[in-house]
């Protein structure tokens, strides 16, 4: 069955480490049979990633014969038949082979709230705070899982048969997809449970994850034995090679200089009694801590070995060459377990993995602070350098992608190498606290539709590096600001113009001015000129007054308004003229709505408004208090889809699409937007994996506002035979179409795209027919072939 992902996941990584470095032992034969919820949250650790098969063969390995025919290692050990939904299955496995009294949790194959019901062990979603080990039941009694966590408002989670894998996911705890949870008469224990890595590295094994090797390996060795030696050369000698599972020169030359080291025979040759010295050495080791750099600084980031920055690039962090400016200055936070959150001095964000996941290859960049294990990071020493780590496991790192030099770079998380592309230099600025911006006095507050004028500001302190602020219009419909704080009049009414700290959102000021319509002006002009017309006509009772008024007054041309007020067609060009500029301003709108989403600019402002309203102190707080806010997932009914709550670059609440409710559905709309509680949003993204292993699908609209397409977000839809890329979308991640061998026709509207990722269209077929703007034809093709499609 198909579980909904989200793109604002932030998942906890424990390492299960090992109990004796020489038996090797994996995690499963490590987990005691003492039946406590640390055992059972360890083992599901240990089981992230496993894929079920395609077929009943291949059950133990956990990425050989994928498919999504149900098979799984799980049924066949808890004695029942393979080929069937297996959630509920993973669990009672959990169960069993943790040592949970059978008594205490449901042996079932199938999703169960009645047992948990009959035993008054049953919590509805809402009145119950769950709590690590609880069974978990989503949708209408259709998939469940168990509790790794919780952690503020959200829930963590491993389920077994989410996207055909057993999977960590995370979910706000008034999610709706969540049912209720079941509570489990664990045994007692004494250790504490799992929280995930605390910032200490203790790794048993040098070569965790990998195996200790048991045999010679020599060149032309490979495999995980191999990554093994790698691995330890990194970690302990500051190797910095490739862990790559290949046996070669470099291999052989770090073997070499340990052994050399060590006093042992140098021959370059990994057996058993180099192995053992290794295995000596690390014991010797003293457990790793994280550094503390202080409480509070400001920082430029730089990789050591060539001195280049990572830079905000406004959403998405790169290596760049080093700039005086704040997308390349960094606010080190210390956290209470030693870690730091690291905000951008551009924008305010912190920096993030995407979607939690700790793996190799993720995307890191900024993100709206919510503090959760995804933006922690600790700092540990590297030579004369730094190495900057995740809270999500002591084995991953910052790093710069394939170890990439030229700016634009990706930077992404990495299995730790201590590589240069994961030694960082930590060079501190000098940094003042903002306390206030002010918008400077001197302009006007009343503007005749059509009309501009700039707003300038000013900070306090003035050396305050993070300089950046931006501009909000409570009715952009009425008046429109841009980043440079450029006004534009639209139609008459009164608009709020507030200027915010990117950095702190309760640090702003603001400004309230009136838009008047033109023939307000024209009407005024006219009764003051109207007396002067009978003044004149009066006079003309004698010649020479007349003359001399005529001759005096010749600028005002009296006769020429008199004249004018009398020819009967006149007034028709008045009103002709006067209603134009209504036509082009009911047009020009249209148009920058379009473009600049101001369409959504009324719903900004009413929640600008609410949020304005509180005192400075409580704002953000406060709104955090409401029931919707940025990271909330939401259930359309309408469209049957869920949706996550996102926030646009103004500020106005938008929403990711995260996938849809429908149970095998062959046609599928990406709404232009969705209405919730009586609340519009935008959908401006489809989430990572929002659509992957749809197998049904063969038809997909994608809304007009739709702006990104996630990672993996229409992977394997096997069925789906064409897609249209709509004007608005701007990146295509990784592997988005990657396997849809259905896929005959693609279609690009649009000249706003930028980026394809990664194996984007791998696997489409050779012969599909591509239709593209003419002026971009050689640029999307390039895109389209560095994105797999031959």
């Amino acid at each position: 069955m198909k579980k909904l992902k989200t793109k604002l996941s932030a998942f906890l990584l424990s390492t299960v480490m090992a109990v004796s470095l020489l038996s090797g032992a994996t995690a499963m034969s490590k987990v005691q049979a003492a039946g406590t919820v640390a055992d059972v949250i360890a083992l599901a650790q240990s089981q992230v990633g496993y894929h079920e098969k395609a077929s009943n063969y291949n059950l133990d390995s956990f990425t050989a014969n994928s498919g999504s025919a149900n098979y799984n290692k799980y049924a066949r050990d808890v004695g029942v038949s393979n080929g069937q939904a297996w959630c509920a299955t993973f669990v009672w496995w959990l169960m069993q082979s943790s040592g949970v009294p059978s008594s205490a949790y449901p042996s079932r194959t199938t999703v169960t709230r009645d047992w948990f019901r009959q035993r008054g062990l049953y919590h509805e979603r809402g009145g119950y705070t769950p709590k690590a080990g609880d069974y978990v039941i989503f949708g209408d009694v259709e998939h469940c899982g168990i509790v790794e966590s919780v952690s503020g408002n959200y829930v963590y989670t491993i389920e077994g048969n989410s996207s055909d894998q057993v999977k960590r996911n995370c979910y706000s705890l008034s999610n709706t997809y969540i049912l209720g949870y079941g509570e489990i008469a664990y045994n007692p224990t004494t250790t504490p449970e799992p929280s995930g890595f605390d910032g200490i590295i203790r790794v048993a094994n040098p070569g965790s994850p990998y195996p200790v090797p048991t045999g010679i390996l020599r060149s032309g060795s490979s495999g995980d034995a191999v990554r093994w030696i790698q691995k330890f050369a990194n970690d302990i000698m500051g190797a910095g090679i490739s862990v790559d599972g290949v046996y070669g020169n470099q291999t052989i030359y770090a073997v070499k200089v340990f052994q050399q080291q060590n006093g042992l025979t140098v021959d370059g040759i990994a057996g058993s009694q180099t192995i053992s010295k290794m295995l000596s050495v690390w014991q010797n080791k003293t457990t790793i801590k994280p550094l503390n750099l202080g409480d509070e600084f400001a920082a430029i980031i730089l990789r050591t070995d060539i001195w280049k920055s990572i830079r905000n690039d406004g959403s998405n962090i790169t290596l760049w060459d080093e700039k005086a400016n704040a997308q390349y200055y960094w606010c080190f936070t210390r956290q209470g377990d030693g870690s730091y959150i690291i905000k951008s001095l551009y924008d305010g964000k912190a920096m993030d993995v995407h979607g939690s996941a700790a793996i190799s290859g993720s995307n890191v960049y900024t993100y709206a602070e919510h503090g959760l294990n995804n933006q922690r990071w600790y700092i540990y020493g590297s030579g004369n350098s730094y190495r900057i780590v995740s809270k999500l496991g002591s084995n991953m790192s910052l790093d710069v992608a394939y170890a990439g030099t030229a700016n634009g770079t990706n930077i992404q998380l990495h299995e730790s190498n201590d590589s240069v592309a994961q030694r960082f230099s930590i060079y501190k600025i000098s940094h003042s606290a903002l306390k206030s911006v002010d918008i400077a006095s001197g302009y006007s507050k009343t503007m005749t539709i059509g009309d501009k004028q700039t707003l300038k500001y000013s900070l306090s302190p003035s050396t305050t590096r993070c300089n950046m602020v931006k501009w909000v219009s409570s009715d952009s419909s009425v008046l429109s600001v841009d980043g440079n704080g450029v006004l534009t009049a639209k139609k008459a009414g009164t608009a709020t113009i507030t200027c915010v700290s990117t950095y702190s959102g309760t640090i702003k000021d603001a400004v309230t001015i009136e838009v008047k319509k033109k023939e307000e002006v024209t009407t005024e002009k006219l009764t003051t000129e109207a007396p002067k017309t009978e003044v004149t006509t009066e006079k003309e009772t004698t010649e020479a007054p007349k003359t001399e008024v005529t001759t005096e007054q010749q600028p005002e041309t009296p006769k020429t308004e008199v004249t004018t007020e009398q020819q009967p067609e006149a007034p028709k060009t008045e009103v002709t003229t006067e209603q134009q500029p209504e036509s082009a301003e009911t047009e020009v709108p249209t148009t920058q709505l379009t473009e600049t989403d101001d369409a959504t600019g009324d719903e900004d402002s009413e929640e600008y408004e609410e949020i304005d309203d509180f005192d400075d102190e409580d704002d953000w707080d406060m709104a955090e208090d409401d029931s919707v806010g940025v990271g909330s997932i939401l259930t359309d009914t309408k469209n049957k889809c869920q949706v996550e709550v996102t926030c646009d670059v103004e500020g106005a609440l938008t929403v990711d699409y995260l996938g849809t409710t429908q149970k095998k559905a062959k046609s599928i709309t990406v709404p232009n937007s969705v209405t919730i509680d009586g609340n519009t949003y935008s959908v401006t993204g489809i989430a990572d994996d929002a659509f992957s292993d749809e197998t049904t699908l063969t038809k997909v609209t994608i809304g007009s506002n739709v702006q990104w397409i996630g990672d993996s977000a229409f992977r394997n839809c096997k069925k789906l035979k064409s897609i249209v890329i709509p004007k608005s979308v701007k990146t295509i991640g990784k592997n988005a179409f990657r396997n849809c061998k259905a896929l005959k026709k693609i279609t690009i509207k649009g000249t706003a795209l930028t980026s394809i990722g990664k194996n984007a269209f791998k696997g489409v077929p050779k012969k599909a027919t591509l239709v593209l703007p003419k002026s971009k034809i050689k640029e999307y093709k390039k895109l389209l072939k560095k994105g797999g499609l031959k």
